[in-house]
């Protein structure tokens, strides 16, 4: 439904990965067939290795904050929410940290500007905040 489009504009991948991959995979799996799943397993340490690699680049070969100290549950939890495997069941994860979350990004952005400093707010909506969040 477009009239949603402003609030939903960026969980459209959670929708359709849910919808395309994981429903697929769901039903193989029911078949029998484990070969999708194991697929889709491969997803998790691959966003792991990716998020280690850019955050080590963007933070000069150290990880960001949020990522420092991570033990290994901490790490496979990060790689399953970022593989989307957890599909619809990711909108109401982020919910329970922030549930603002599910108002969309521009919902999030408004009440952060009320909860946080109106300059990080705005550094935060510029494009690859990370490349500079440290310089200020």
């Amino acid at each position: 439904d477009p009239r949603w489009s402003f609030i939903f504009h960026l969980k459209q991948f959670t929708y359709s990965f849910q919808q395309t991959i994981l429903n697929r995979a769901w039903n193989e799996a029911k078949q029998g067939n484990l070969a999708p799943m194991g697929s889709l397993a491969l997803f998790i340490p691959t966003m792991i290795a990716a998020d280690m690699t850019k955050g080590l680049l963007v933070g000069g070969g150290s990880l960001p904050p949020h990522l420092q100290g991570y033990n290994l549950a901490d790490w496979v939890g990060h790689g399953v929410e970022r593989a989307g495997a957890l599909g619809y069941g990711q909108i109401g994860m982020d919910a329970v940290r922030d549930v603002s979350s599910l108002g969309g990004p521009m919902i999030e952005q408004v009440v952060d500007a009320f909860r946080q400093p109106v300059g990080d707010t705005l550094l935060k909506a510029l494009p690859a905040n990370a490349l500079y969040r440290n310089m200020f």
